[in-house]
């Protein structure tokens, strides 16, 4: 991100700035050092993998420098050995390998691919090739992500403009292991020499790498950077300056040239030529492009990922119909300068199954491979996807199975779907299992008799062929339909076209509450939530099967549906696991083991053994466990008011623990206990890429928590939550599932410096629903406060308003975004494009989106998602009324009073949306009520100086460079109502404006008779380059004498089981207390609490870490 004193803007957007600037003694400038080239006897195979022998004979160069290191290079905490590159050319080519340690690439995924996205956001290396001499600088600059997203640009001028459009001809390869990373590039020696003469190349090589935090869930709950260089910069990687130089080229030397052709885009465009008999053709629209003016020829073809290069294993070797189109899935193109040149590349593929085709780049007469890419736009090579309208049946008389079409409308005419099901009654002119032969039209419903079937599995076989040619199968495939005998009362099903949950036949929109430690008598709790307007109780507690039956019954005397919980009734078992370990990883194996319940024991990702050895010590307590779990099942399916099970928090990767497998057994066993209720599971953010992490759910989740204040990481924003919603909505479109999210409400464990407040959990809640959620969850009960409730109780009523729209039929209405940032009020806005476009970070101010429900009204919903003010002009074709959707302020009767329509429009309406502001207007448009609805155009206006306007903020609660590290010592700033900044509190703990023993504040932790604990959470994360010992001290009285309280700091020598730990005993009067122990280098979660167990008040004052093994004179 972009830091004061550095104006790189332009390469800011392009995510090529470090993230971190170095500290004021930066890296002095090492002459002599140089990068040195190896000639390769033999060419490297460029695979990513760095195991030729070719690679042996070049110099390993490491010592990477990272930001904040010490000023002699390689010898101080800021140099890292955790990356290293060699170098080798022949006479075509120079090629650079790296290899990336990192233990924790495991637990990320992958956040850009493509090219030119911003891969130097992801886990990625750098290289910068320049001319030493030029001035103004002028430099290529090469980035790679370990997935092998690449970059490349051109970088010129004293200010470091950029071309934004500036490709070269060049090949890279990744390959991911258990430690890390490696990657392989090659770049045409032309194109070095048309940056610098070989004599003058200057380079550097740079590393950002991607440092996950995981909690102790196992979850990934914030990400930190680190960016290192080999060439010692000092602020920014771009600075030529400073890069080195580089050895084993020369100037005299012979070039053999290759040709230099870019492979720009390749993307499947429709064709409607006819394939060969049992195939499909398929047009991909290639587009190539000079390097230079110089002439070049080159070879292009297509070929399946994982196919040879020769592209000879797709060529169809069936005769071609008569008037079909050969296939031309290579040709030989003549490039002639650099103007772009389309070229088309056609096929027949044998079916529509899902593949990856590549198109590569050649030179004709050796057949070196010079480039290749990924086809883009695969989907529309599957003709048809079909899903049935449930995802089971009972009584219905019909099924209606939905088809959607993936191919142009003038390649549909003449095809026909047959639609046969095993043990259906056949239709008079059909034979004995096929429904009809039925013309594929637009609307894609097809309706199925399902009374004679009897209940069970029935496999549908659908089949696309064409009318002409009825034995031709274009494309095939089966889905299953589930009949369930009927079970009046306890049906909860999901409408697959729509989406949504449906309550025995009836839509079904949850607003819910995770009921963390909320027992099953707990009257209060269920009246408290019924109260404020929600409709579903989640469990989240230790319990028993017959507790599990206790909640059912005490939600529905308060008129609330529960989701279930049924893995919280497992019990401790006696550990077999034990027996397989000893010594020092027998301690860390009980540490984990001790945990009991199954979120606990993904802690089994942390243990020092294999992936098979993490599923065994699961699959024990899992084994041991499963039947208790199915009797929690079985006391509550028969609940009128069970709404479905959560099972599965937050399940990781296979690359950690095959997590998934047992998921996937729950759940089907879960089915056979009880087939009519939902299993609801849910990610934490990000759902790993595969079918096996979402196959074994009816409704996929996630909690996509984030953290104010807003900075430039998309997750301090709301942003988060509009990108993490849509990418669950795209995974869960494959399998037709509901999407939930789980929101934070009004904090998690990563709100350091404050909760949520009452605008900000709003627009988290408005994007949810405006990213297509249909349910609706905060997390968690206990941490819900009194202003909270009042923000959850508006909500409610405004969920009810909206709830017709949200389960309505989707209403296609684009939005055009545009943006104009002003210096003064008085500019005139010049508006550019301010897309939604999550995959490379880029988020518009507000958000908006059309609804539309069953009776054809629409309403647009709209929220800003910024810590600013913003201009809004609402462009809305045929709009001609609007009104307000719902104002708090307002009686039922007056809400729906007809003179709050305003009938004075002409296509558009503005509004300002202060920060964080939400709107719900009800509008009337015949243009977007039309078949294919019109776009509106939201036209968003800023200052720049409400820009600037930021919360201030210490990352991790630190203040370096004062005696006092603790950030808010004496608890004087309180951002959000009732939690002092920099702390988490739990709900018997407020700040209070008497009896203060520094200043006028002071925190009150209360605990009342049969009550949970309570606690003051505190962080600090010192970024000390080598452990240290700190003091932690506060000021404490209580109520009475003798009442005890808990002190520790759970990262102060962390070999103890919690930390540093000191039980204390109170007295009336203010006295002092305070822990020592070591604090780890760069500690992230250092967290110091205060916990009062027994009933009583304390008070809270003077809070001070401090360097060192006593306690010294409090500092503010």
């Amino acid at each position: 991100m972009q830091k004061p004193g550095v104006r790189l803007a332009s390469l800011v957007l392009l995510g090529c700035v470090v993230a971190a600037i170095c500290a004021t003694d930066c890296v002095a400038v090492e002459v002599g050092r140089v990068a040195r080239v190896a000639d390769a006897a033999k060419s490297p195979v460029i695979d990513g993998r760095i195991d030729d022998d070719c690679w042996k004979q070049a110099t390993a160069h490491s010592d990477f420098v990272r930001f904040g290191g010490t000023a002699e290079h390689g010898s101080g905490a800021g140099t890292r050995k955790d990356t290293s590159f060699r170098l080798l050319h022949d006479d075509s080519w120079l090629y650079i390998a790296m290899d990336c340690q990192n233990e924790r690439l495991r637990a990320i995924e992958p956040t850009v691919r493509g090219h030119d996205r911003g891969a130097a956001k992801d886990e990625s290396v750098e290289l910068f090739l320049g001319d030493r001499e030029a001035a103004p600088p002028y430099y290529a600059h090469f980035i790679v992500s370990f997935a092998n997203a690449r970059d490349d640009r051109l970088v010129t001028g004293t200010n470091l403009n950029v071309k934004e459009y500036w490709d070269a001809p060049w090949r890279s390869a990744t390959q991911r292991r258990e430690d890390g990373w490696s990657v392989e590039i090659a770049l045409p020696l032309q194109v070095v020499r048309s940056v610098s003469k070989f004599s003058r190349v200057a380079i550097n090589v740079a590393r950002n790498r991607r440092v996950p935090v995981i909690d102790s869930q196992n979850v990934v709950i914030e990400e930190s950077r680190e960016s290192s260089s080999w060439a010692p910069v000092a602020k920014s990687f771009h600075e030529p300056d400073r890069f080195r130089a580089l050895s084993g080229l020369s100037d005299e030397m012979a070039v053999k040239a290759v040709p230099l052709v870019m492979l720009k885009s390749a993307r499947v465009v429709p064709f409607d030529g006819a394939g060969a008999e049992g195939t499909f053709p398929v047009a991909v629209e290639v587009q190539l492009s000079g390097f230079n003016k110089q002439p070049a020829q080159v070879e292009v073809c297509l070929a399946e990922v994982g196919q040879s290069v020769d592209c000879d294993s797709i060529t169809t070797k069936t005769p071609q119909p008569d008037g079909a189109r050969p296939n031309r899935h290579r040709q030989v193109v003549d490039i002639n300068d650099t103007t772009p040149r389309d070229v088309r590349l056609t096929l027949s593929l044998p079916d529509f199954e899902r593949r990856e085709l590549v198109v590569r780049l050649k030179a004709p007469a050796s057949g070196m491979l010079l480039d290749e890419r990924l086809v883009e736009g695969l989907d529309s090579l599957r003709p048809l996807t079909a899903f049935f309208g449930r995802n089971y049946y009972t009584s219905e008389k019909e099924a209606v199975l939905h088809c959607r079409l993936g191919m142009p409308p003038s390649a549909r005419a003449g095809l026909l779907v047959d639609v046969r099901v095993a043990g259906a009654r056949p239709n008079a002119d059909a034979n004995a299992a096929e429904f009809s032969r039925i013309p594929l039209r637009e609307s894609g419903e097809i309706t199925l008799p399902i009374a004679d079937l009897k209940p069970g599995r029935h496999d549908v076989e659908i089949t696309l062929r064409r009318e002409s040619m009825p034995s031709q199968v274009l494309f095939k495939t089966s889905l299953p339909l589930v009949k369930r005998e009927p079970n009046p009362g306890l049906e909860w099903k999901v409408d697959q076209a729509r989406r949504v949950l449906m309550n025995n036949g009836q839509p079904f929109v949850p607003f819910g509450m995770v009921m963390s430690g909320v027992r099953d008598d707990d009257e209060a709790a269920f009246r408290k939530l019924a109260e404020h307007r929600f409709n579903t109780f989640m469990v989240w507690a230790k319990t028993t099967p017959e507790k599990l039956a206790n909640y059912q019954s005490l939600a529905a005397k308060h008129r609330l549906v529960v989701i279930s919980h049924p893995e919280e009734c497992a019990e401790p078992i006696q550990w077999e696991a034990h027996s397989r370990y000893s010594g020092d990883l027998l301690n860390q194996v009980r540490r984990v083991t001790d945990a009991q319940n199954f979120i606990g024991l993904k802690n089994v990702i942390g243990l020092p053994i294999p992936v098979s050895a993490r599923n065994a010590i699961f699959r024990e307590f899992y084994d041991k466990n499963i039947d208790r779990v199915l009797a929690g099942v079985d006391a509550v399916k028969t609940a009128p008011n069970l709404a479905g099970y959560f099972i599965m928090d937050e399940p990781l990767p296979a690359s950690l623990f095959d997590q998934y497998k047992f998921g996937q057994d729950l759940y089907a066993r879960l089915h056979r206990a009880d087939g009519y209720h939902p299993a609801i599971v849910n990610y934490s953010s990000f759902i790993p890429d595969g079918d096996q992490y979402t196959n074994w759910c009816d409704v996929l989740a996630t909690d996509p928590y984030w953290y104010p204040p807003a900075t430039d990481e998309t997750r301090t924003t709301p942003n988060h939550v509009a990108k993490v919603c849509w990418q669950t909505n795209r995974r869960a479109e494959e399998r037709r599932q509901p999407v939930w999210q789980i929101l934070a409400g009004p904090r998690w464990s990563r709100c350091f410096k404050r909760p949520l407040n009452r605008d900000e959990i709003r627009c988290q809640t408005y994007l949810a629903l405006i990213y297509r959620a249909t349910g609706i969850f905060f997390f968690a009960y206990p941490q819900a406060r009194d202003a909270d409730w009042q923000t959850f109780r508006q909500l409610g009523d405004e969920l009810q308003m909206l709830s017709p729209f949200v389960i309505g039929p989707d209403s296609n209405v684009p939005i055009h975004h545009r943006r104009a940032v002003l210096q003064q009020p008085t500019d005139t806005p010049e508006f550019k494009d301010s897309p939604f476009n999550p995959q490379a970070e880029q988020y518009p101010d507000v958000h908006a989106a059309v609804l539309r429900d069953d009776a054809g009204r629409l309403m647009l919903l709209a929220t800003n998602s910024r810590h600013y003010p913003v201009a809004c002009r609402f462009e809305i074709p045929g709009l001609s009324a609007m009104k307000v959707g719902w104002d708090s302020t307002l009686t039922e009767t007056q809400q729906a009073d007809p003179s709050r329509w305003n009938r004075n429009l002409r296509g558009a309406f503005e509004d300002r949306l202060a920060p964080y502001a939400t709107r719900a207007w009800l509008i009337e448009s015949h243009q977007l009520a039309a078949a294919r609805p019109a776009t509106i155009t939201l036209h968003q206006t800023v200052l720049q100086a409400d820009i600037l306007k930021t919360e201030p903020n210490l990352p991790g609660g630190w203040r370096p460079g004062r005696k006092n590290a603790m950030p808010n010592p004496s608890f004087e700033d309180v951002s959000a109502e009732g939690c002092p900044d920099y702390c988490l509190v739990s709900n018997g703990t407020t700040p209070v404006d008497v009896g203060a023993r520094f200043g006028p504040r002071c925190v009150q932790i209360t605990k009342k008779p049969g009550s949970g604990f309570e606690s003051l959470h505190l962080r600090c994360d010192p970024q000390d380059a080598q452990p240290q010992t700190y003091t932690f001290s506060v000021y404490m009285k209580a109520d009475r004498a003798g009442l005890p309280v808990w002190l520790r700091g759970m990262q102060m020598n962390r070999h103890k089981e919690h930390g540093e730990a000191a039980d204390l005993t109170l007295t009336t009067d203010w006295q002092r207390y305070w822990i020592t122990g070591v604090i780890p280098a760069k500690v992230s979660e250092s967290i110091y609490e205060v916990r009062l167990r027994e009933p009583g008040t304390i008070w809270i004052d003077g809070v001070q870490l401090e360097r060192g093994s006593i306690a010294t004179e409090f500092e503010e």
